[in-house]
């Protein structure tokens, strides 16, 4: 194993890796992290510099001769605190973030030695806490604000504005497309870079601190940004959709069978786990001879997971050389270790096929370097009759991607470049009201680190906002309203305790939320009906719904009947009717004096329209209500509503919920 420890000087600790022959054929990560004696010994060689240059070449201005100093006293802790404050995901990054153009790039070593592995520490370090149990520590929230965000997208922006947001005390949720959270981290960077591992334990401290991640939910289909801020009651939107849409050469022969993005290639096999088929349902097509093109760290992931799969000969296929490649340093040593091909100074011109539409080959043209363009890097150009052929059954693009249309096409008054990158001010806004936005989304694609960086940035903004934010906010609950009483459960206690809300119905079920005992409230119906109610509770949401015998302006809310002589909260419910004392099916609708009962349930107990029964509910608190209104034939959660004479009727459907809304004012 590659690795043995170096004093500490101008000679950086080598962190130990698998050996190339070994780590080609599995998708465990490559690099092994650093003993704590290495990283000590690491950490030792910072110079502690007056003017830490480091910190300048930092997206997010990390304090790091601060967690480095901490390093060195063995302070593990203090230095996982340090870093936390200002990078959510030290794990991710420590792995995949290019230091060496950044930090290290800054480091006064580097002029005559080897900078200090600054992101070998940082990795060090949060592989320490979560080893020892001490990186899921609760972040400190501030006090409830009860205003709500959502965030497209969960890559590493998405994440990062979430867990800031939440700790101002603002509510969030994320909605993800796909059906698993991580955006990038999840289907882009393969295994044996970044274990899966790491990035859900990012996403489940997200979820200790109260954030709601919604998966399967494409915003611009599932929902428009309008509907998120209109129906859907978010007090603001935080897009953070990266650069995902791959692009293409254009050739020739690009839409034949084994030609992939390295979108779809990666993702296959990254979040889908096509490397394990048949075991999984995903399939992948890996030929003996793979092609590549491209030169960044996408391109360089591709190829060495191909490698993984079992092709022979795979080759990077790169326009200019390699001094020009904007890959990490370690990504192509770690290639050119396990046997990758380079194709340096090439560029293709058309993909070759079979009579049956298979890839065989990939023509190429050669190139050689004219002056730099306007990324500083020499303009390639094509060498007239040089053209040569690949034999491959292959091909993987990796030439770059960029932002989905369907926000904007969906958002037509949002505002975007000819990239198709969202345009924000220096506050991190659109010029949609309540929209921001930040990450690849905006820069177009860039580091994870950068990414970091834009989603804190845009929390502070967003944190601004909504101090001053002056309409209404809604929080959802599920349906469980009778009379002039209202169940809830504890969480919204803590959050809504004190302040004024008034009641609407949604059709979006989202997670139950909770009052406070004996809070007032008012509730308005989509009609303008407004009813006074007091909180009963707290309680679990449909554990008991206290129905009211002596108000005559009962709203059609459904009570629900639970299990019946349940002693742990769900009430049992009896019904005393022409057949005698019988229960009450489970999911049977109380509704004040009138119930809903299946067809099935009134032919079993022998009731008919208009029956008038006794209905007595038991539970934690009970009630008991004379002459009720027997009204059969409706299935389980079809309409519910009040006679229509009833003024103040309110109609609501089984999968509607109540939202609450807080008048700020």
């Amino acid at each position: 194993m590659r690795g043995a420890m170096q004093m500490s000087g101008t000679m950086r600790n080598i962190m130990p890796e698998q050996p190339a022959e070994i780590r080609k054929t599995n998708f465990e990560e490559i690099a092994k992290g650093y003993t704590e004696e290495m990283a000590v010994a690491e950490a030792q060689r910072c110079l502690n510099c007056p003017n830490p240059m480091c910190m300048t070449g930092c997206p997010v201005k990390n304090r790091i001769p601060q967690f480095i100093h901490a390093i060195t006293e063995r302070d593990f802790k203090e230095a996982f605190r340090i870093l936390k404050v200002r990078n959510s995901l030290p794990a991710i990054c420590g792995r995949v973030c290019p230091q060496e153009k950044q930090c290290e790039a800054k480091c006064v070593l580097g002029l005559k030695g080897e900078p200090v592995a600054i992101g070998n520490l940082e990795r060090f370090v949060a592989d320490y806490a979560r080893e020892h149990g001490f990186d899921s520590s609760p972040a400190v929230v501030h006090n409830l604000t009860g205003k709500r965000v959502a965030v497209v997208g969960s890559g590493p922006s998405g994440l990062t504005i979430a867990g800031e947001l939440a700790k101002y005390g603002h509510t969030v949720t994320i909605f993800e497309a796909l059906h698993k959270a991580g955006g990038v981290l999840a289907y882009g960077i393969p295994e044996f870079r970044l274990p899966k591992e790491i990035v859900e334990n990012e996403i489940n401290a997200l979820k200790e601190m109260g954030v709601t991640i919604i998966t399967n939910a494409i915003i611009g289909r599932t929902f428009t940004v309008d509907e998120l801020l209109g129906e859907e009651g978010f007090d603001a939107v935080y897009l953070a959709i990266g650069a995902s849409v791959p692009y293409f050469m254009n050739i020739p022969g690009e839409g034949l069978n084994g030609v992939y993005s390295a979108n779809e290639f990666l993702t296959r096999v990254n979040l889908m786990h096509a490397y394990k088929f048949p075991k999984t349902a995903t399939p992948i097509y890996i030929g003996k001879n793979v092609a590549v093109v491209g030169g960044g760290n996408v391109a360089f992931d591709a190829a060495c997971t191909a490698k993984r799969l079992g092709a022979e000969h795979v080759y990077i296929v790169y326009r200019r050389g390699k001094e020009e490649m904007p890959a990490r340093k370690e990504e192509i040593r770690y290639a050119e270790e396990e046997g990758i091909e380079f194709k340096f100074l090439n560029n293709p011109v058309r993909v070759l096929g079979s009579q049956d539409g298979k890839v065989v080959g990939l023509e190429c043209i050669q190139m050689e370097l004219g002056e730099p363009d306007a990324s500083g890097r020499r303009r390639p150009i094509e060498k007239k009759g040089s053209e040569f052929t690949i034999p491959v059954d292959t091909v993987i693009m990796a030439i770059g991607q960029g932002v989905n249309p369907l926000i904007k096409q969906t958002t037509p008054k949002l505002a975007v470049n000819e990239q198709g990158t969202i345009i924000v001010d220096e506050n991190c806004k659109t010029n949609v009201e309540g929209v921001f936005a930040g990450g690849d989304v905006v820069t177009g694609p860039t580091t994870v680190i950068s990414a970091v960086g834009a989603g804190r940035r845009a929390a502070y903004f967003i944190n601004e906002y909504l101090k001053t934010r002056r309409r209404r906010n809604q929080f959802h609950l599920p349906v469980g309203i009778s009379a002039r009483h209202c169940h809830v459960t504890p969480k919204v206690l803590e959050q809504l305790y004190g302040q004024r809300f008034r009641l609407s119905v949604k059709k979006y079920i989202k997670q139950p939320q909770q009052f406070a005992s004996n809070q007032r409230v008012k509730f308005v119906s989509d009609s303008g009906v407004e009813m006074n109610l007091s909180i009963v509770g707290p309680c679990r949401a449909y554990t008991q719904i206290e129905i009211s015998a002596t108000d005559a302006r009962t709203l059609g809310i459904p009570a629900i009947v639970r299990e019946s002589g349940n002693t742990k909260g769900s009430p049992g419910g009896k019904l005393v009717g022409p057949a005698g004392e019988v229960k009450l099916d489970e999911g049977a609708i109380v509704v004040a004096r009138h119930i809903h009962i299946s067809e099935e349930t009134a032919n079993k107990y022998q009731l008919k329209q208009g029956d008038r029964v006794k209905i007595r509910v038991e539970g934690p608190r009970s009630a008991t209500l004379d002459n009720v209104l027997v009204r059969a034939g409706l299935e389980d959660f079809d309409e519910v509503h009040l006679d229509t004479d009833e003024s103040n009727a309110l109609f609501v459907k089984s999968d509607d919920i109540v939202t609450i809304i807080i008048d700020d004012d």
